[in-house]
């Protein structure tokens, strides 16, 4: 796996960071990060900022929250374009979409390996929505050829439309292992998404309600991904949006501490994976 591309130099909302010490690097070099800041909600997590290759502010779009509009969407799309990062941190889960429209970019077949504790896949009747991009990637997308769910609560299953079934495996929890995820990818492309909202809430809090799936195990099919496939991009989500919770009080400065290390934990997975 490889997280590559010649960075572009930033516009005037987009701070360029320099990478710390303590960030990890790949053979080829240092991992490149972005960090898509729609809410604030990373700005705590200094050691992931400090991983980052650039931090794109979004605050100012209107129209992002839980639902994306049109005119949001193209403004977006715009300046992710000017980036090549492979991985990027997207926030809360309210802005999951982001994933639909990075995949947009991919040029050959490929396969959606999403960790979340819900199915993303329910079609909405006017508006791209972070509960909707995953059918919307499957009806828009030719080059996906199959998503795989991974750590989805059964319930969240029901109302997926019937005509995407035939393209979704949904890998219930006796299954949670690299063997069984593997052969459920039939491409050596895959695109990684992870909602930390699919994690037990000991290891990550998020404004969702939360799975059961430990960090270690994540972190280990993760690994086996890195391992066996190309990993052609990611992103994570599921922080908890200031907005919601404020940013005072031990509870909170905990919460973002656990985030951050799982954040962490999940890039350096990735780049263990590769053999780098």
């Amino acid at each position: 796996m490889q997280f590559s591309g010649k960075m572009h130099m930033p516009m005037q909302e987009e701070a360029p960071k320099k990478r710390r010490g303590s960030a990890p690097t790949n053979a080829a070099g240092a991992v490149e990060v972005g960090i898509a800041d729609f809410d604030g909600s990373l700005q705590l997590q200094e050691r992931l900022k400090g991983a980052a290759s650039v931090i794109i502010g979004l605050n100012d779009l209107e129209g992002t929250t839980y639902f994306c509009t049109p005119e949001a969407q193209r403004a977006l799309d715009r300046r992710l374009r000017r980036h090549h990062a492979r991985l990027w941190f997207l926030g809360s889960g309210n802005y999951h979409y982001t994933s639909y429209l990075l995949m947009r970019r991919i040029r050959r077949p490929f396969t959606l390996v999403l960790f979340d504790h819900h199915s993303d896949a329910h079609l909405q009747p006017t508006l791209l929505s972070c509960g909707s991009w995953v059918a919307e990637a499957l009806l828009h997308l030719p080059r996906l050829k199959r998503v795989v769910l991974v750590g989805v609560q059964e319930r969240y299953l029901e109302g997926i439309p019937q005509a995407l079934i035939d393209k979704i495996v949904w890998l219930p929890p006796k299954d949670w292992t690299a063997e069984r995820l593997l052969a459920a990818i039939p491409t050596r492309a895959v695109y990684v998404s992870i909602d930390k909202d699919v994690l037990d809430p000991r290891w990550a809090l998020t404004n969702w309600d939360q799975g059961q799936m430990p960090l270690p195990l994540l972190l280990e099919l993760l690994r086996a991904l890195a391992r066996e496939k190309q990993i052609i991009g990611a992103d994570v989500c599921g922080e908890l949006p200031p907005a919601q919770q404020g940013w005072f009080g031990r509870e909170v400065r905990e919460a973002v501490a656990r985030n951050e290390q799982a954040n962490l934990a999940i890039l350096q997975a990735l780049i263990d994976g590769s053999g780098a």
